[in-house]
């Protein structure tokens, strides 16, 4: 990219909405993180979608926690969203919450 600034040369570069939100100083969202990721999305849209929560609980089915799983070197290491994540399980109550952090954790951290 610094050669063709120099250069004064056009590059044509597929970015994503995410980073020009993140340049402007606006939050990304879940359609942001569904043209990065769109299995992550759909898996993130089922929880913040599931009404069912008269018949099995939400908890119950995907038994989550506030982490994320980052593979580093081969590596696969559980990382919180947010402090005592390891300990605290995604409900019908907290739902957006967690997909708050895990959208903020993919693209800003």
């Amino acid at each position: 990219m610094g050669v063709a600034i120099y250069n004064n040369t056009f590059l044509d570069l597929p970015l994503a909405h995410a980073i020009f939100k993140i340049l402007l100083d606006q939050e990304p969202d879940l359609d942001d993180l569904a043209q990065w990721q769109p299995e992550v999305a759909k898996s993130l849209q089922f929880i913040l979608d599931y009404k069912d929560h008269h018949k099995m609980p939400l908890e119950d089915i995907i038994q989550r926690n506030f982490t994320v799983d980052v593979q580093c070197f081969g590596v696969v290491e559980e990382r919180e969203l947010c402090p005592g994540g390891l300990n605290k399980i995604v409900t019908r109550k907290n739902r957006e919450e967690f997909v708050k952090l895990y959208i903020d954790y993919e693209f800003k951290k």
